[in-house]
């Protein structure tokens, strides 16, 4: 019997699809199904519907695939520029065929271009990641490692004031940092934006021991950076920082003090449909798995 693949616009529909999602999810990553996250990215996101696409082996749901609808903005102008997101993709180990990766990332975006979708981006797992650049072009924005950090004691005195959003370079886009922005994604209790010493602009979420770094900037390269962010750490009680290569060498944290978590590697990556790629700002606010 041939799979069969279906293209759910709407999320009355999906929702009533989610026992089957969250199996398959289970199956794949051999881990809980991430409930809240789904709730939040598929039925909370302020920017519109997602688009998913699904596959079925009888009645058997062994594949899944979305885009999500997201904005950035232009630093100086602000200008908005819509996008899609590609997340969530997943194939059952028994139907892992470069066929069935092909249908669930081919039909998304023939349906994005039709409704005139510029790009696509995506944080692909390293699974997913080749097929997609091999097959649908898609470009590598930046790749850097997710390493973790263990700070020592404060070698500083901390200035903590609240951060509206981290400083953007002239012509860059990124995400909004708007309130409707800010309400969705960082609907955390433990996340937020700090100014640390009117130096170091951090966005941050804390889970027990480890704060993970979202987005960093530095506003004076003198600053002892790594000293201000090991400080902001032990404040808020975290005794681990999870953060990019990307971002560690912003702050000048030593890569001999960093070791690779779990040997995993962040990539950014975009695929032009009905446009160009603009020049994007990298941080991990921008996406799903964060």
């Amino acid at each position: 019997m041939p799979l069969r693949y279906e293209v759910i616009t709407q999320a009355s529909v999906y929702r009533e699809r989610l026992g089957e999602v969250s199996k398959l999810f289970s199956s794949v990553f051999e881990r809980r199904f991430p409930a809240s996250g789904w709730e939040q990215w598929y039925f909370g996101n302020p920017y519109g519907a997602p688009v998913v696409i699904v596959g079925y082996d009888g009645r058997e749901m062994i594949a899944h695939n979305a885009l999500i609808p997201q904005v950035l903005m232009k630093d100086g102008d602000h200008t908005a520029l819509e996008y899609r997101l590609s997340m969530s993709t997943m194939v059952d180990r028994h139907c892992r065929h470069v066929s069935v990766f092909e249908e669930i990332v081919g039909r998304l975006h023939e349906w994005a271009m039709g409704e005139r979708t510029g790009f696509v981006a995506g944080f692909p797992n390293a699974s997913s990641y080749l097929p997609a650049k091999v097959m649908f072009g898609y470009e590598t924005l930046l790749e850097t490692p997710f390493m973790s950090w263990r700070p020592g004691a404060a070698r500083v005195g901390l200035v903590i004031e609240n951060l509206p959003a981290v400083s953007r370079a002239p012509g860059e886009y990124s995400y909004p940092a708007d309130a409707v922005y800010w309400a969705w994604r960082m609907q955390d209790r433990t996340a937020g934006r700090v100014l640390l010493n009117e130096s170091v602009e951090l966005a941050y979420k804390v889970d027990g021991p480890v704060l993970t770094v979202l987005d960093l900037g530095i506003r004076h390269r003198a600053a002892d950076a790594a000293g201000l962010l090991g400080g902001f750490v032990r404040a808020k009680g975290a005794g681990e920082v999870r953060l990019t290569g990307h971002h560690a060498g912003l702050a000048n944290i030593p890569s001999s003090e960093c070791e690779s978590h779990e040997n995993y590697i962040v990539r950014m990556t975009a695929r032009a449909l009905g446009g160009e790629v603009p020049q994007i700002r990298f941080s991990l606010l921008l996406s799903d798995v964060f």
